[in-house]
């Protein structure tokens, strides 16, 4: 039986150059730079351990066989200098978190343009079995500063491929402002946990505001339902049906929460009867 090639080495160094760094957080620093005749972003892995990157390997590999237009896309990986790096689809207008700082999407049309191929890429992914697990604004990326602009899901570092016999995860990961109240408490997850952070991610875009956290029993932190009602109080010219999405997208039991599927459907419901009004205060 023939082994499977590293992700890692689906790409020759020469190919690759490295240009201006553009950025960096604890899981990578990220470069421009020139895969042949493409500019591209590529992100270098910092501190990858040999175990951690035949793991990473894995779970990358696996989420960068599908192709998506609400989903940033993958060229590759190689390694050099004992170093890891991926290269991947250029986006160059920030992030989600950077839009919301200059008070976008500030329609509701806009809104809807915004994120339906994010939802549309997410239930693509948990069509293919694929949890994302860390959705928030850093991990949404623009193509350009100012609209209209596209918005793509980024960062798979922690995605992982769900086999049909073993569809709740027990590992907490994920970014805890966003995360669902079943990974918090230590409980199983499924694609799930995966919607109520949209729908937290959601709340932020529509109000500006940062989830707030309540301190609960068991010392983990899971999110304030006084926050939901604040963010439904200013959402004063969203639809109803939005808010009411909304409200499902991060309830408790996780079983009642709505498909990603369901979302394109109710969106795309509601852009068609969207009048394009103005909802941040």
């Amino acid at each position: 039986m023939q082994s499977r090639r590293s992700f890692f080495d689906s790409l020759k160094p020469r190919d690759v150059e490295l240009g201006e760094k553009l950025g960096f957080g604890a899981f990578a620093s990220v470069y421009k730079g020139k895969y042949r005749d493409e500019v591209v972003a590529i992100k270098k892995i910092n501190g990858l351990s040999v175990g951690a990157a035949q793991a990473y390997d894995r779970e990358i590999s696996a989420a960068s066989e599908f192709s998506h237009h609400g989903i940033v896309g993958f060229k590759g990986g190689f390694r050099r200098g004992g170093n890891y790096f991926v290269v991947e689809e250029l986006m160059l207008g920030g992030t989600l978190s950077e839009l919301i700082k200059r008070g976008e999407p500030s329609t509701m049309s806009q809104f809807y343009s915004l994120f339906l191929p994010i939802v549309e890429g997410l239930a693509e992914m948990h069509e293919r079995h694929f949890i994302h697990r860390d959705i928030k604004p850093d991990n949404i990326l623009l193509s350009t500063k100012s609209h209209p602009y596209k918005a793509k899901l980024a960062d798979f570092g922690l995605t992982r491929w769900v086999e049909e016999e073993e569809r709740k995860r027990m590992t907490i990961v994920g970014t805890v402002l966003y995360m669902a109240p079943e990974i918090l408490e230590e409980l199983p997850y499924s694609f799930e946990c995966d919607i109520f952070s949209l729908g937290v991610v959601f709340l932020e875009a529509l109000t500006g505001k940062k989830p707030a956290m309540d301190k609960a029993r068991n010392d983990k932190y899971l999110i304030s339902e006084d926050y939901i009602d604040a963010c439904t109080f200013v959402m004063k010219d969203v639809p109803d049906n939005l808010i009411a999405l909304i409200k499902r997208m991060v309830c408790s039991p996780s079983a009642l929460r709505p498909k990603a599927r369901e979302i394109v459907t109710e969106l795309k419901t509601l852009q068609k009867s969207s009048g394009g009004c103005c909802y941040i205060l």
